[in-house]
């Protein structure tokens, strides 16, 4: 992370966790933020002066500029920062009424912030104000995240009606002192000591017991061993992060995006097993969580067996066959295509290498054969990501009349489907497709349906560098 990762890490400390530098990054937009009005670019020099101010505690000039930022691009990440800076100045309705509208213009709206407008309905102006609704705001954050980091606080504050931001109050005298650790870090990590200043983070925690001490020293040790002539130390910095992380993901309020950060660690190590094993222990604590559909694909991506990772010169094997196998797919040449993928899949198990050879079996008219590839895929996982998979096992029934499994192969696709998926809206109108066809191949008694040339079939590249995120300041 460079230097304005940590600078803001330091002085927001968990005041802005949740939302994403959109606007800050108009180049990496997914479908719904393309819809969105307004030019990104004009939003930016507001944002960063909204940032500014916030980390001044000038929550007046932060709300006046981040709602510039809004007028200019209506993106949902300014709303919840207009919150967070009202709620910060003391006024809880106005907050209120910014957090309701992030909600409401969000497509995933992060589940936490129902605990901050719990903690608005409360304070906001006295018991007589919108106080008994608060119950309902900090339910709704307990049904998205029964288990989550703030649960035990939520119910707390429904017993007692106590806010959880007065659950935990620190001395001004010990924030003091952690505010001067917290700048003599950040000036260590300014002058490239970054294994110096993790450790000064770690002698913070152990004395402050401040997470946020924590999620500052790994990044400090992910920082460290670059370009200092300690490369040599990079695999000891890179287990002391991991280790550090995951300290940090057992404290109450751990963001959800170091999930990810401590996957791309284990893969930075070719530990892909761990890799795995994070994800799928994000997915069971936050199964609607905001990383749940990017858990999912890297999931979706490697199946290797969960104790044996592959070696450098096997992923170079798998890479290499995988080109050849790509290039004579889309010459049509399928059986030596499928040779060169079974070949891939020895070397590297990946999902989407499994799901090649099946494509290359319906190429080929062996549809029995596709099937019992995609359905062994769907036994192993079948969630909203691998809904084209669904849709794929559904085709090859439809080809081998089997009318009856096409049509429960389409109804699973419906219960899972995730609208906000990449290429969602093509594949529901493919399983729309399916329907009709599978309706009148009923009448008829048999299927002459070709196969459907989606995105030629294949579920293209490998996972070594696994999947990539924005990194969130704000």
């Amino acid at each position: 992370m460079k230097k304005a990762g940590i600078l803001l890490l330091v002085s927001l400390a968990v005041a802005l966790w949740p939302v994403a530098d959109a606007a800050a990054q108009p180049g990496r937009t997914t479908p719904e933020e393309a819809k969105l009005k307004g030019d990104p670019n004009a939003a930016r020099p507001y944002w960063h002066k909204g940032a500014e101010a916030y980390k001044a505690a000038k929550y007046n000039d932060a709300v006046k500029n981040f709602e510039k930022a809004f007028e200019l691009y209506e993106h949902w990440t300014f709303q919840y920062c207009i919150g967070q800076a009202y709620r910060k100045a003391g006024n809880y309705k106005r907050a209120f009424q910014a957090y309701e509208r992030y909600t409401k213009i969000c497509p995933k709206p992060d589940p936490i912030v129902w605990l901050r407008i719990g903690d608005c309905q409360i304070k906001g102006g006295g018991r007589d104000w919108i106080e008994p609704k608060h119950k309902e705001s900090y339910q709704k954050y307990l049904q998205l995240e029964p288990n989550g980091p703030y649960a035990e606080q939520a119910r707390t504050a429904i017993k007692t009606g106590i806010a959880i931001s007065d659950q935990d109050k620190r001395s001004p005298e010990t924030l003091k002192q952690a505010h001067a650790l917290f700048e003599k870090g950040h000036k260590l990590f300014g002058d490239l000591k970054y294994a110096e200043a993790g450790k000064l983070y770690m002698e913070g925690w152990e004395k402050f017991k401040m997470s946020e001490m924590l999620l500052n020293a790994a990044v400090c040790y992910g920082s460290a061993g670059y370009g200092r002539g300690d490369e040599a130390k990079l695999p000891m910095f890179k287990r002391k992060r991991i280790e550090i992380l995951e300290q940090y993901l057992k404290t109450p309020g751990a963001k959800e995006y170091v999930w990810h950060s401590l996957a791309l660690t284990y893969i930075s190590l070719g530990d892909y097993p761990k890799a795995r094993d994070t994800y799928e222990r994000y997915v069971k604590l936050h199964p609607n969580g905001s990383l749940a559909y990017l858990a999912n694909e890297y999931l979706r991506l490697y199946r290797g067996p969960k104790n044996k990772q592959p070696t450098p010169e096997q992923l170079k094997q798998s890479k290499e066959a995988i080109a050849r196998a790509e290039k004579h797919y889309k010459a049509g040449r399928y059986g030596p295509a499928l040779k060169e993928f079974q070949t891939a899949e020895k070397a590297v198990p990946l999902r989407s290498t499994a799901y090649n050879i099946g494509m290359c079996f319906m190429r080929l008219k062996r549809e029995s054969m596709a099937l019992a590839r995609f359905e062994a895929l769907l036994k192993e996982r079948s969630t909203a990501a691998d809904g084209h998979i669904r849709l794929r096992a559904a085709e090859c029934c439809l080809k081998m009349n089997r009318f009856d499994d096409a049509a429960k192969h389409v109804q699973q696709f419906e219960y899972k489907s995730d609208p906000y998926a990449p290429n969602a809206q093509a594949n529901i109108a493919w399983a729309r497709q399916l329907k009709a066809d599978i309706k009148k191949a009923k009448k008829k008694g048999s299927s002459s349906r070709r196969i459907r040339a989606h995105d030629e079939g294949l579920a293209l590249g490998m996972a070594p560098a696994g999947p990539t995120m924005r990194r969130r300041y704000l």
